[in-house]
């Protein structure tokens, strides 16, 4: 393949385009891509008029004859332009008059040095590019294709602070045990669509006394409750979230969130008096650490009682289960039990996305559970999550684990917006934003002790 630059007129729609049912033309191509949604379409007009192209996308191409290059990927884009340089080409199409119109208008005034010549890549054979087509338009194809952002990632990017700082003061300040914060979150952040509902609503806002300021170019929460009233509030409504009387279903409209407020207890809802001026999410902690007074130190001759700190590393030093029969496998779970949570979370992640693909290949080679299945008569073969689950069932059929054993890594691994499901362990190494936290990776490991058990049988 290379990279060249071409000129509009050098290049040609596919007319075997996938999105493209039948056309045997040029302008029968052109129509359409065009209504494939007219809408869209026409967004794409302007933002190549107001944006020009995006530069870190080219179009895929194929040298039919020399100098015509017909665009294998890109083909909405490149209909666009086209339409945009030479607006006469929609008297060819059966187009409705009134869009051509609208589609005209968008055309007015573009200036198309400001997108030639145009950066392609062109490909030997359709072969060729083919495999690097499919990584574009066939998903995520664990982790190697194109990953979507999640609500939260967006946010993230954009500097929208708002449902983030809420996340992460409920965590510090509601009380949860580990084990229950890490189920509440995970299923507060997938569900971030419908906290936000709730934040938005005027009666979400009422009784939060909720507002957002811009600060150092972050959109920041505010509250103007008082703190210890404001996450009893917030707790009630997470701990509903995660417990699924809540979701985007049971209160879509205004006047079910309203209610839901109203329906809070007494104990919990603000009064009059539980106004405050307006403070931080993000600065308020409720939690303050202990101070023990002088009188009640610990004598010199008596053992202190203090709690042992988590630990560190991503597994422990000893394992519940029998080590693996390969050498990668011990020493995979040989690395696991040294990398360090606290100092090196990425790397922590990606020894944990490793131990576990290796336990999941290999229980599968054991046992002669193919790696490929036949989908819409293509042979394909199966990703990550695909063999798990597989594993998974094999596993409970034969007898050496129970469903409930594997239920906590099984909602970790193939929720997706788990912070360790598979698709994020995926994200750690190809996202710009993401990176896990240590007690994440910590208790994904507990969770996965089970299941690493039945692949391996009790330690002897």
């Amino acid at each position: 393949m290379d990279q060249i630059q071409l000129y509009i007129n050098d290049l040609y729609l596919d007319l075997e385009n996938p999105r493209i049912v039948e056309a045997t033309s040029q302008a029968e191509a052109l129509e359409a891509l065009v209504r494939l949604n007219p809408r869209h379409f026409q967004t794409i007009m302007k933002s190549i008029f107001d944006n020009g192209l995006d530069p870190g996308d080219s179009l895929y191409v194929i040298e039919e004859d020399d100098d015509e290059f017909t665009v294998l990927d890109g083909n909405r884009r490149f209909a666009a332009i086209s339409i945009l340089a030479n607006p006469d080409l929609l008297d060819g199409t059966n187009l409705d008059d009134n869009l051509k119109k609208r589609l005209h208008a968008l055309a007015k005034g573009f200036d198309r040095a400001s997108i030639e010549p145009i950066r392609c890549i062109s490909f030997g054979d359709r072969q060729t590019a083919n495999i690097w087509i499919e990584r574009r338009h066939t998903g995520q194809k664990d982790g190697e294709g194109r990953i979507e952002w999640g609500p939260l990632e967006i946010q993230r990017f954009e500097g929208d602070r708002t449902v983030l700082d809420i996340i992460d003061f409920v965590g510090r300040n509601a009380g949860y045990d580990p084990s229950r914060w890490e189920s509440v979150r995970t299923a507060v952040e997938k569900n971030s669509s419908t906290l936000e509902r709730f934040l938005d609503a005027k009666a979400g806002k009422d009784i939060l006394g909720l507002s957002v300021k811009t600060k150092d170019g972050e959109k920041r929460p505010y509250f103007a409750r008082k703190p210890e009233v404001t996450v009893k509030v917030l707790k009630a409504l997470f701990d509903d979230i995660a417990d699924g009387q809540v979701n985007s279903r049971s209160h879509n409209k205004a006047a079910d969130i309203k209610d839901y407020f109203e329906a809070l207890p007494t104990t919990i809802k603000p009064k009059s008096s539980d106004k405050v001026p307006p403070q931080s999410f993000s600065d308020t902690n409720l939690r303050k650490p202990e101070v023990k007074p002088a009188s009640q130190a610990t004598p010199h001759n008596q053992k202190s009682t203090r709690a042992r700190s988590p630990r560190r590393s991503l597994a422990p030093k000893k394992y519940p289960f029998s080590q693996p029969p390969t050498p990668k496998g011990q020493a995979l779970f040989k690395e696991a039990g040294k990398v360090n949570l606290v100092d090196t979370p990425m790397a922590a992640a990606f020894v944990l996305r490793a131990v576990l693909e290796h336990s999941i290949d290999h229980y599968m080679t054991q046992n002669g559970i193919p790696f490929k299945r036949t989908i819409k008569s293509r042979v394909v073969d199966l990703d990550l999550s695909t063999r798990f689950e597989d594993v998974r069932q094999h596993l409970i059929k034969n007898n050496r684990a129970l469903a409930s054993d594997l239920r906590g890594v099984t909602s970790a691994l193939t929720t997706r917006s788990d912070p360790v499901s598979i698709q994020s362990l995926n994200d750690y190494i190809h996202s710009s934003y993401r990176v896990p936290a240590a007690d994440t990776l910590r208790t994904a490991w507990d969770n996965a002790e089970p299941f690493f058990r039945a692949i391996y049988g009790e330690a002897t």
